[in-house]
């Protein structure tokens, strides 16, 4: 998969059924994913096949990640 066809799979990945991830996905995947290293895209898209509820306690920190996703969540 070429690089512009990664970037809008995840863009489309980064919106889910829930509007409080909305606000905190996409606008990172659109601002900052391009910009990450190989392996945080990696970590990113491995939070994109978390549950919704998962990863909106990991963002409002309810909950600690787990540990090879923690450097993602933080950013």
């Amino acid at each position: 998969m070429n690089e512009t066809s990664r970037l809008a799979q995840v863009r489309w990945r980064s919106r889910r059924g829930m509007l409080e991830l909305d606000f905190y996905l996409v606008p990172f995947a659109e601002r900052d994913y391009a910009r990450l290293s190989a392996a945080q895209q990696a970590s990113y898209r491995e939070l994109l096949e978390r549950d919704d509820w998962d990863i909106l306690d990991w963002l409002q920190r309810r909950q600690a990640p787990d540990a090879r996703l923690a450097d993602i969540i933080g950013r």
